[in-house]
């Protein structure tokens, strides 16, 4: 039974690293554990060397060093923009938007100023190509 602790203990400590890397999934989350991860596994091994030996979890430092660079590696998988819900103003059912518009931070502020100012209509489709004088009917200090 004493040769299977070391082959207990790997699958025991990689139980828990696949348990981390799945349960954290801010991003603020993932990056301060991934970084104590990264910086616990080497001071332990180095540091710590007798007591892991002594304890039999060789592999400890590696599987938390290990853990702690997937932490940070794959923290961008849960900031994706699709996991966000649109801009308020791109889900407004009073609004025609072409399918080709940019959803950047200035195009949508361009977008809620022309709301607030002037209304978008629903019967006109807003492109790039939109005239404010011409499509939106707009003129002097209202433009």
């Amino acid at each position: 039974m004493a040769e299977y602790i070391d082959w207990i203990s790997l699958t025991l400590l990689l139980a828990v690293a696949a348990l981390v890397e799945k349960t954290l999934k801010r991003p603020v989350l993932r990056k301060g554990c991934g970084l104590i991860l990264v910086v616990i596994g080497p001071t332990l091994l180095f540091c710590a060397t007798s007591w892991i030996r002594a304890s039999q979890i060789e592999s400890l430092p590696v599987i938390a060093f290990v853990t702690g660079i997937a932490l940070l590696i794959r923290q961008a998988k849960y900031r994706h923009p699709h996991n966000h819900p649109p801009h308020p103003l791109l889900r407004a059912p009073t609004m025609n938007l072409a399918p080709d518009l940019p959803e950047d931070p200035v195009m949508q502020q361009l977008l809620q100023l022309l709301h607030e100012e002037i209304g978008l209509p629903k019967h006109k489709t807003i492109r790039l190509q939109t005239s404010l004088n011409f499509d939106l009917s707009c003129d002097g200090t209202e433009a």
